[in-house]
C-alpha cells in the first residue's frame, strides 16, 4: 500500500481529524487528509515536542519513550515516534479515539517505515 494510502486508512478510524508524518528534523512527509491545516506548524511543533520529551525521560531516567499526549478543551494531539527517522502526529477529536488510533499505528508501524525507506 502507498503512503498516502496507509495515512488515509489512519485517519478514517472514527475519531481522528487528521494525521501527518513528519521527518525528526520536523518537515512534513505526507498527511491526511490533504487538507489538514497547518501542517508544517503541527509537524516542527510535535518533533519539536517529542524532542523534548525524550530529553526528559533522559534526564529522569526513565525507559523508552512510547509517545507524548496533549489534551485539550477539544480533543488530544498524540506524537509517536516511528523508528529512528519519523514522527507520527495525530489530531484527535476525543479519549475514545486514542486506543483504536495506537493499535492501528503499531500494526502499520513496520509497512510504514518500510515505505519511507524507500522515499
Amino acid at each position: 500500500m502507498a503512503l498516502t494510502g496507509m495515512l488515509d486508512y489512519l485517519a478514517s478510524i472514527d475519531g481522528v481529524r487528521a494525521v501527518i508524518l513528519a521527518g525528526r528534523d520536523g518537515l512534513p512527509i505526507a498527511c491526511a487528509p490533504r487538507t489538514a491545516e497547518d501542517v508544517d506548524a503541527l509537524a516542527a511543533l510535535g518533533t519539536a515536542a517529542l524532542s523534548d520529551a525524550l530529553n526528559l525521560g533522559v534526564e529522569a531516567r526513565r525507559a523508552p519513550l512510547i509517545g507524548v499526549l496533549f489534551e485539550y478543551q477539544d480533543g488530544l494531539v498524540c506524537v509517536e515516534p516511528l523508528g529512528a527517522f519519523g514522527v507520527a502526529i495525530a489530531q484527535l477529536d476525543a479519549a475514545a479515539a486514542l486506543v483504536p488510533w495506537r493499535q492501528t499505528l503499531r500494526q502499520s508501524q513496520g509497512e510504514i517505515l518500510a515505505t519511507l525507506d524507500t522515499l
